[in-house]
């Protein structure tokens, strides 16, 4: 039965007070492993590295009580650039520029019949300046710059359609790092990004309605560590942790306490390990596992995207017509069947990605 007509459900929107939205990297979403080995240690003097991205995956929610399931298949396309050199003898400069574009279609069927296709595109631009210090210790800072161009949503709900227009942003995330080298071939550091918050604009257009709204996009604070060693007969291990802020930082009023509780003060955690085998046939093969934990405070904010998950990681290096070339496959498995007790829900994300590029 239908309760609401999309009029209402806007107006009623619109009278919603905005409040602060996680805000997910493309990046995060299709190569969900904490990677601050690859990203943040120093592994040679001088390099030049360039990628072709891409990923597909599906997530789907099916709960019992009402005999209703929702499922996403996205997919994205990209490309990424990164190089690291010295500028003078004790300072180091490492550049990295990524471009993504997703696309996905939500479909629920059973007791509510709804389906959604949206797109969207992202821009990230980091540097990191290091400078070394006695005995391989390094310090440094740099930020991360993030566009999100204008995007569109397309929706059908009770046999109407509607669009929802979402207006650019971009946010500026600074980065601390602080790293020892050794002369033995291990490395070990550890890095933190602060929250930084940007607002977003959105006009949602259903049944001839329109209501125009404006809410907080927040990139959560981040720490990250990890550890680079070199083995006997070539092997290299890295182990990665991290640790991100997860909910929303909006202020409640509670009755008990007497005032404003900030919400989302869990974390949620990731780790993962690389063991590369050294050469192998003229092919330097390495084998990856990585472990994200639950990522919600509240009922309210489950999704796929929270669900705890597993990945493993395959990789490639060899030569290729006189090009060291690389080749990544990603492959991850969430399940979350305990956040919506009363419904029985079951949380499900399958995600395949890929990278494939040269080093110079």
């Amino acid at each position: 039965m239908r309760f609401f007509s999309f009029s209402s459900t806007l107006i009623l929107c619109a009278l919603c007070s905005p409040s602060a939205k996680a805000f997910v990297l493309l990046q995060d979403e299709f190569f969900p492993r904490a990677d601050f080995s690859e990203r943040a240690l120093v592994p040679e003097s001088t390099y030049f590295k360039a990628h072709m991205l891409s990923g597909v995956g599906q997530d789907r929610v099916e709960t019992l009580v009402n005999e209703q399931s929702e499922t996403r298949v996205f997919a994205a396309l990209g490309v990424a650039g990164q190089s690291g050199f010295n500028v003078v003898e004790k300072l180091r400069l490492d550049l990295r520029v990524q471009a993504l574009r997703s696309v996905a279609q939500t479909e629920v069927t059973g007791n509510s019949l709804w389906k959604k296709n949206e797109a969207r595109s992202e821009l990230l631009a980091s540097g990191l300046a290091r400078f070394l210090l006695n005995e391989g210790l390094r310090v440094g800072a740099g930020a991360q710059w993030i566009l999100r161009p204008a995007a569109e949503e397309d929706f059908v709900f009770a046999g109407e359609t509607g669009k929802t227009s979402f207006s650019a942003f971009n946010m500026l995330a600074p980065e601390y790092v602080l790293s020892k080298e050794s002369g033995s071939g291990w490395s070990v550091g550890l890095a933190w990004r602060p929250e930084a918050t940007r607002k977003r604009s959105f006009v949602r257009i259903a049944a001839a309605e329109e209501a125009r709204m404006e809410e907080d996009v927040e990139l959560a604070e981040k720490w990250s560590a990890g550890v680079q060693a070199q083995m006997q007969g070539g092997r290299q291990l890295s182990l990665d942790f991290e640790l991100v802020g997860v909910g929303e930082a909006e202020k409640r009023e509670s009755v008990s306490a007497g005032g404003g509780t900030p919400l989302g003060q869990g974390r949620r955690y990731g780790v993962a390990g690389v063991l590369g085998w050294g050469e192998w046939g003229g092919h330097n093969l390495a084998l990856g596992v990585g472990y994200q934990s639950l990522g919600y405070t509240e009922q309210g904010q489950v999704s796929p995207q929270t669900a705890p998950m597993w990945t493993v990681l395959l990789r490639d290096e060899l030569k290729w017509n006189d090009l060291n070339a690389r080749f990544d496959a990603l492959f991850g498995l969430g399940r979350d069947k305990q956040s919506l007790p009363d419904l029985n829900a079951d949380y499900r994300r399958m995600l395949v990605s890929l990278q494939a590029g040269i080093i110079f």
